[in-house]
């Protein structure tokens, strides 16, 4: 036909034909044409790209999170607490100061060890000064024994020779007994007690000289005085006790600790370490064989102060390889039949100082990464590979 015929109702009457000349009837089933193959290719185009999208398949779990790091602050020596200079929930820095206890004790003893420094030490410069003088006294003595043995012996030539005694003077000494004159008793007996008087003042000189034990003394105290004031000044420095690290202080109402009494070593308080946290997470039994060690986490926490989510990142640092116990985890009861998973979370900024442990998280464990069709594709060849499961002649699975 070169021409089609339209009837159309309440324009013409019924029944009249309307005659469309064969142009317009070919056009019009070209559009047509043209749109049902615009369709086509619009919807292929679609699937193709939904194929070769790239997604996350996700294992949902819940928990808590809390600080990755929790350092004890302890007293490094026994005393009582007297000030205290943070209170739980405050940010500090490493080296700020926590806590002091008393040290009227020590300042006492800082004191005396001061008073005994200064002794020892004027002691010891009062050795040392005193000894070169000494010796030059003891010189001076040995000298002056000397001379008057030499003015004895010629008083006891000078006797010899008023007696006729012929005898040289050391002969004399040597032999001579007293009693046979009074001249000569006196004489030999002077150069005798003059000759011991330089064997004793030499000696003593020797003794000076070679005496090292009083200096020795004197530098032992000094050395044991500034023992014992180091000693004091050790203890005065761990009388105030400090925050190891930076972070949040976690234990409350150390207000309230003014007065108590601690033993060195012991907890007073504790310090989450900034910016490092974790995620304990719990996760049902079918899905934790899809988690690995190392996987990417997306971390939603409830609630912020804005009231919305706030999303951290993270990676899979341990899987429980049996079901979690009720009493695992601190600030929520795990529900029978799921898996502890505790997850490193990446950088945390300083500005979340809202930020709690404790607060209720959503762990989201990416457990495979790709385009759809891999995805569909690994899956199709895992399903495929998969060993059958048979029964053997007891009926049992083999």
């Amino acid at each position: 036909m070169s021409s089609g015929r339209l009837i159309r109702d309440g324009e013409r009457g019924v029944g009249q034909e309307i005659t469309l000349n064969g142009p317009v009837v070919r056009m019009v089933e070209r559009i047509v044409r043209a749109i049902r193959r615009w369709i086509v290719i619009s919807f292929l185009a679609i699937a193709a790209c939904l194929f070769l999208l790239p997604i996350d398949l996700v294992s949902a779990g819940s928990g808590f999170i809390e600080h990755h790091q929790v350092v004890d602050v302890r007293a490094q020596r026994s005393g009582r607490i007297v000030a205290v200079y943070a209170d739980g929930g405050e940010v500090v820095e490493a080296g700020d100061s926590l806590f002091s206890l008393d040290s009227e004790m020590l300042l006492l003893e800082g004191s005396l060890a001061d008073a005994d420094l200064r002794d020892a030490g004027l002691s010891l410069d009062g050795v040392r000064l005193s000894i070169p003088q000494e010796i030059s006294r003891q010189e001076f003595e040995v000298a002056r024994a000397e001379a008057i043995a030499v003015a004895h012996r010629a008083r006891l030539r000078s006797v010899l020779t008023d007696h006729n005694v012929v005898a040289d003077v050391d002969s004399v000494l040597a032999t001579y007994s007293e009693g046979q004159h009074v001249a000569l008793d006196i004489a030999v007996a002077d150069l005798r007690a003059a000759l011991a008087a330089i064997s004793a003042a030499r000696a003593s000189l020797v003794a000076l000289r070679a005496d090292s034990l009083r200096i020795s003394r004197g530098l032992s105290a000094v050395d044991a005085a500034r023992a014992r004031r180091r000693l004091v000044e050790s203890s005065l420095r761990r009388s105030l006790v400090v925050a190891p690290v930076d972070g949040v202080i976690l234990s409350d109402g150390l207000r309230h600790a003014v007065g108590r009494v601690v033993a060195e070593g012991e907890a007073i308080a504790q310090i989450g370490e900034s910016g490092k946290w974790s995620v304990t997470a719990f996760f049902k039994e079918r899905d934790i064989a899809e988690i690995p060690l190392g996987a990417r986490v997306r971390i939603d926490v409830l609630p912020n102060r804005g009231g919305a989510n706030l999303r951290l990142d993270g990676h899979v640092r341990y899987v429980g390889f049996q079901p979690a116990d009720r009493t695992t985890a601190q600030y929520r009861v795990a529900e029978a039949g799921v898996f502890r998973v505790e997850v490193d979370v990446d950088r945390v900024a300083d500005s979340l100082d809202w930020l709690r442990n404790g607060l209720s998280v959503r762990a989201n464990v990416v457990t495979e990464s790709g385009r759809i069709g891999a995805i569909i594709a690994r899956r199709v060849r895992r399903y495929v590979a998969r060993p059958a499961l048979s029964l053997d002649a007891a009926d049992k699975a083999g």
